[in-house]
């Protein structure tokens, strides 16, 4: 599988992180087809940054949500906080301290996002 950015131009800096991190999770054979599970959009933001990740066939597709006004697909699951509780995350830190003190919340059909929790975390990526 590989990641790619749509449109690349309007990308932010959360999508280059998840990108870097999902290329490492997604050279493994058995992480990859964790990724293939996650077959709803599902919505990442971090203070101001947002990007929606959606897999598509042998693709995994990050994309910036279209601008104020425009329809935008309504996410499977979502996963809000600031962007030091997310690196936490991904390091494999802090997962239920920061949801309990509320730096980190998540929405939606919540179970959808526990495939890519093994994807995010860099001890299992790495």
């Amino acid at each position: 599988m590989r990641v790619v950015f749509a449109p690349p131009e309007r990308m932010n800096l959360l999508g280059y992180i998840l990108r870097s991190l999902l290329e490492r999770a997604l050279s493994k054979p058995r992480l990859a087809r964790r990724m293939r599970k996650v077959d709803r959009p599902i919505e990442i933001r971090a203070s101001a940054m947002r990007v929606v990740l959606l897999t598509t066939g042998e693709e995994v597709v990050l994309r910036v949500p279209e601008q104020a006004g425009e329809p935008t697909a309504r996410p499977a699951a979502w996963v809000r906080g600031d962007l030091e509780a997310l690196l936490g995350l991904t390091l494999g830190r802090g997962l239920v301290r920061n949801l309990l003190r509320g730096r980190l919340r998540v929405g939606g059909r919540v179970w959808r996002l526990l495939p890519l929790l093994s994807l995010l975390r860099a001890r299992e990526a790495g």
